[in-house]
């Protein structure tokens, strides 16, 4: 009589838990962390259960057409962004950029995926993506130069503060480019100071003076007359109108500043109605329209530079 006997039940059949910690370099979400890095968190999880999800639709396409991401190609590369620092910016490999522009005698790619195309095409121009040694347009770097010096910051402080030699910076004679390397440093620098007074870092009055008034008669504007979005456009023109003489000349303080946002804060004061900010001018010191110039342009300057931060 044969016996019918079950086989052994197993006792290994409980999974190792998965590690949800972003164990990749690339930012979480990012479907290359899960695909290449073999990341599980729950970010990265979600963009694969999303390339799955968009396959099964009609109009998925895995790839689009090269022409137009090698047209953007050779736009960055005219504004000093290199093949280098592209394939950084856009995460893939430089080989893969040669590939698309066809380097080398190779034949060009005809299609590109989807991804890496939106990817290439989200890198933009501008200070922060060119390579240190690429020229760029030297307009936003010498408008914030000149910004600074209308506070009363010295051209030699400037260039000392830059790294140059007194003599180098010559601030009435700007050059039509420069190295991405230098506009950052002045970036970096125009952050720092924007909000600063002269008078913080012991300059002499009698200097501060005479770099206002050389830049008053040069007609340069003052920091907050610029849009940090715009100060860069040649195009831009800064918001003079709004310098009245109900709002003053006067350069804005940081304790200004802080009170107006304390006031905001504490009192939860609506100034962008009439009767707000006369009410928190009023309890400030100052007159309505100053405290409006302090937070249509002080206020928002500083929350964008918290969040860049």
């Amino acid at each position: 009589m044969s016996t019918n006997t079950r086989p052994p039940v197993r006792t290994d059949t409980t999974r190792a838990p998965i590690n949800r910690k972003h164990i990749s370099k690339r930012a979480a979400g990012d479907l290359q962390a899960y695909r290449q890095d073999g990341c599980r968190c729950y970010p990265c999880s979600g963009a694969w259960a999303r390339y799955h999800k968009q396959r099964q639709h009609a109009d998925w396409k895995p790839f689009t057409d090269a022409q137009p991401i090698r047209d953007h190609l050779a736009y960055l590369s005219a504004n000093g962004v290199g093949m280098a620092r592209i394939a950084e910016l856009a995460d893939t490999g430089r080989s893969t950029i040669e590939d698309i522009k066809g380097v080398g005698g190779k034949p060009a790619t005809t299609r590109v995926r989807t991804d890496l195309a939106e990817r290439i095409l989200a890198v933009k121009p501008g200070i922060q993506t060119a390579a240190d040694g690429a020229y760029i347009d030297a307009t936003g770097a010498f408008r914030r130069l000149r910004a600074l010096n209308a506070k009363g910051f010295t051209a030699q402080f400037l260039a000392q503060r830059l790294g140059l030699l007194h003599g180098q910076l010559h601030l009435s004679d700007a050059p039509r480019y420069v190295r991405a390397s230098f506009a950052r440093a002045v970036l970096r620098l125009y952050d720092e100071l924007w909000l600063a007074e002269p008078e913080q870092f012991d300059f002499r009055p009698s200097s501060v003076t005479l770099a206002r008034n050389r830049a008053a008669a040069a007609g340069w504007p003052l920091p907050a007359e610029w849009d940090d979005d715009e100060i860069d456009d040649p195009a831009a023109q800064p918001h003079r109108a709004r310098r009245t003489d109900d709002a003053d000349d006067r350069p804005v303080t940081k304790a200004e500043v802080e009170d107006t946002q304390w006031i905001i804060a504490t009192l939860d004061v609506d100034v962008t109605k009439k009767a707000g900010r006369e009410f928190a001018a009023a309890r400030l010191g100052i007159k309505p329209a100053r405290l409006e110039y302090i937070v249509t342009r002080k206020l928002p300057k500083l929350e964008r530079q918290a969040v860049a931060a």
